[in-house]
């Protein structure tokens, strides 16, 4: 490997350490306006369809149109217009907006049409936007697949591979009822098809939960897998 292509491939723990971070940062700023936060009932967010725990869509017809047919029109649309630069090298790692589609639909479709079109396997990492929620670190779901209109997403056997190996993942349904992951799953669907995620809700923590929390993550980024803030 050149000099030239070795820069083209960021080193993951390093970039996943500062990425943590901007959550971090972003968690605080949430912590200070009740305007962060979303009220929903965890308990109607996901149910057992044959063996599989399938997490809901919630925000479907709300944040995002909940019909397949007008869902694909709109994200047509997004990756259309989204004309980008071309870039040296591959993408694996984007922050995207979370809001309502009508707000931040289209800025977000320039995020993913910048990655890597050869990925099968998502970090997606979410700062916590659910009031009611006692302290935690990092929620990972139980769930075996995210639904949106356009089908389902597989949960993969990772997230619960974490939550095995350090008690600083947890599972914490109501932390994963919010929008915040939901709203992303569809660009990945149009754009990949097949593909799994790890849904990580982040908490309550300092420096040394971020760094073990990348030295755990660190050994799972290799060429086919991405971080999504």
């Amino acid at each position: 490997m050149d000099e030239k292509t070795n820069k083209r491939n960021i080193c993951f723990p390093k970039s996943l350490f500062l990425l943590f971070v901007t959550v971090f940062i972003f968690v605080e700023i949430v912590e200070m306006f009740p305007f962060g936060t979303t009220r929903c009932a965890a308990d109607s967010s996901s149910g057992n369809i044959g063996g599989e725990k399938v997490r809901a869509a919630i925000v479907a017809g709300q944040f995002y149109p909940g019909s397949k047919e007008a869902l694909l029109r709109e994200l047509d649309s997004f990756y259309e217009q989204a004309l980008l630069p071309k870039l040296d090298g591959n993408v694996r790692g984007i922050i995207v907006p979370h809001a309502g589609y009508v707000y931040s639909g289209q800025v977000a479709a320039y995020g993913y049409k910048l990655l890597d079109p050869k990925l099968k396997r998502f970090f997606i990492l979410a700062a916590n936007h659910t009031s009611g929620v006692p302290q935690f670190k990092f929620s990972l779901s139980d769930a075996t697949h995210f639904e949106t209109p356009l089908g389902k997403v597989r949960v993969s056997p990772i997230a619960s591979e974490l939550m095995k190996r350090d008690d600083a993942f947890q599972n914490i349904p109501r932390a994963q009822a919010s929008h915040i992951i939901e709203v992303q799953l569809p660009f990945l669907q149009k754009r990949y098809g097949d593909f799994e995620i790890i849904p990580i809700v982040t908490g309550y923590f300092g420096k040394d939960d971020i760094e073990r929390a990348a030295e755990l993550i660190a050994p799972y980024i290799d060429s086919e897998a991405a971080i999504i803030v």
